[in-house]
């Protein structure tokens, strides 16, 4: 038997904003809890005080999802929470949530709701499908409708609480006027992390690729996955965005097609080390651009040699190169610049590779994994601020071989991104001793090398350094079975093996 449904609302007006706890939402769009019937989730509401004293009605910013509203910051990730902004740490701070105490102060009421299934919200947890978006909808509509909201209403958080509003938005709620997806995958406005959680990184950028609007935006930040929302400089982005799309508050143009450049990047220019915020806003400086990818951009070719050199010649020669899988690797240098370098955008590798038997194997599949190193002229690598702060190369990308086949829906951008659909059906056999060329997607990037610096590719069958908290370890999926053999990379005749890497001229 199902526990029963229990009334456990409150309302606290002693502090600076009212606070009510275990708001009861109705869900008349998602369909019911198939276990207890229960169209309903939880929220807490945070508003400023004029909504009761006067009557005043906000704009609300809201977010759902599963990491328990009621969880203080400061339990959650106590050293992350005491690293915070100050201004965006208080009693009613959320892991990637916008704080309460900051927002409310600043004209804004905040929804964080349970997603169903977690914490108060009643139901079963089905992260990412399709109900839950549907329950979201609901969440959206019915702040956009109380007594207190304007009817206008905004999404903000960080990476779960940004890949929720894609599908969210999609689904047209009433009252949804700008989201602001943040490390995730209308009004757009986006942010992506270089060096970051990968999926963050592509999720927004491709996202803002392929979305409809016209009023869209690309931000691109350094840094660990927790702290720069919270950065005072980013913050007043965010808050300038929202409001003019919120409360009509437009001092920079937002809601004018052309009038804010739609892209803002960080240049990853000079070396300040890692897990150094202070440092790296001094060193990196930002540019803007109209668009992305970034129309000037040249892709230039360095072609794997099998002296393990990246050079702009082919090399002629005819043979192979081969590391084991599932645990070996080769790695490529390119020479010294002879002068200063922008890679901005989207590079990609094309190899063309075999599979051999070791030790008597028959190996089925072959796993790529590809990172590229920036080394300084005095031959040290050069390295940025992983997800946790911990340091990682300029960027990684991935391929399994029986999943080469490219989508046959081609977009704008399919000359300069291998698209593909992985489908179950897209699956291809790969024979023993059978030479395939295949595009490798690398995932979008910045990076300036100076005069003297030296550019590394490293090709391997596992995760190398830098792959931050989300690795390729899964038995079943990764057996030795599957891939222990010789991966060979091959040379000669019409073989093409090179990277192609988005170049930027100097303006």
């Amino acid at each position: 038997m199902p526990l029963s449904i229990q009334n456990l609302y409150k309302i606290d007006t002693t502090g600076s904003y009212i606070v009510e706890t275990d708001v009861d939402i109705p869900l008349p769009t998602a369909p019911p809890d198939t276990e207890n019937g229960v169209g309903l989730v939880r929220a807490n509401v945070y508003r400023p005080k004029g909504s009761l004293t006067a009557g005043k009605k906000y704009p609300v910013l809201v977010t759902y999802g599963p990491y328990g509203k009621d969880i203080p910051y400061s339990n959650f990730q106590p050293q992350s929470f005491s690293e915070l902004n100050p201004k965006h740490r208080s009693a009613h701070s959320a892991w990637e949530t916008p704080d309460p105490a900051y927002w409310t102060s600043q004209g804004y009421a905040i929804v964080r709701a349970d997603e169903r299934g977690t914490g108060q919200s009643p139901g079963k947890l089905d992260t990412m499908s399709a109900g839950t978006s549907e329950a979201f909808f609901d969440v959206v509509e019915w702040a956009a409708a109380q007594p207190w909201s304007t009817g206008k209403v905004g999404l903000l958080g960080i990476s779960y609480y940004a890949g929720s509003q894609w599908r969210v938005a999609a689904r047209r709620p009433k009252g949804l006027a700008a989201i602001v997806p943040w490390e995730g995958e209308l009004y757009l406005w986006n942010l992506a992390p270089m060096g970051g959680i990968l999926l963050h990184l592509r999720g927004n950028v491709v996202g803002y690729m392929k979305a409809g609007s016209s009023l869209k935006y690309l931000r691109f930040i350094t840094g660990r996955h927790d702290l720069p929302f919270y950065y005072e400089e980013e913050v007043k982005v965010q808050q300038s965005f929202l409001d003019a799309f919120l409360k009509g508050e437009d001092k920079l143009g937002w809601s004018i097609p052309g009038k804010v450049p739609a892209v803002d990047i960080c240049l990853r220019k000079g070396n300040p080390g890692h897990n150094n915020a202070e440092a790296e806003l001094a060193t990196f400086p930002r540019r803007t651009e109209n668009e992305w990818p970034i129309k000037r951009t040249t892709y230039v070719d360095y072609h794997l040699s099998s002296s393990l050199v990246l050079a702009p010649e082919k090399d002629s020669t005819t043979g192979s190169l081969r590391y084991q899988a599932p645990s070996g690797r080769l790695h490529f240098m390119s020479a010294p610049f002879e002068e200063e370098l922008e890679i901005t955008g989207h590079p990609c590798l094309t190899i063309t590779t075999s599979l051999s038997s070791r030790d008597g194997s028959k190996p089925s599949d072959i796993d790529i994994f590809v990172t590229i190193h920036h080394y300084a002229s005095d031959g040290k690598e050069v390295f940025y601020t992983g997800t946790t702060g911990e340091p990682v190369p300029v960027v990684k990308g991935w391929l399994r071989v029986s999943m080469r086949a490219l989508s046959r829906n081609k977009s704008e951008h399919s000359s300069i991104i291998p698209e593909r659909d992985y489908l179950s059906t897209s699956v291809q056999q790969v024979e023993l001793d059978t030479a395939y060329t295949v595009p490798i997607e690398i995932w979008p990037t910045q990076v300036v090398l100076a005069k003297g610096d030296r550019l590394g590719l490293v090709i391997a069958s596992c995760d190398t350094e830098g792959s931050g908290l989300f690795t390729h370890t899964h038995e079943a999926d990764r057996s030795v079975e599957k891939l222990k053999g010789w991966n060979n990379i091959n040379f000669g005749g019409d073989f093409e093996n090179f990277l192609r890497l988005p170049i930027v001229p100097q303006v």
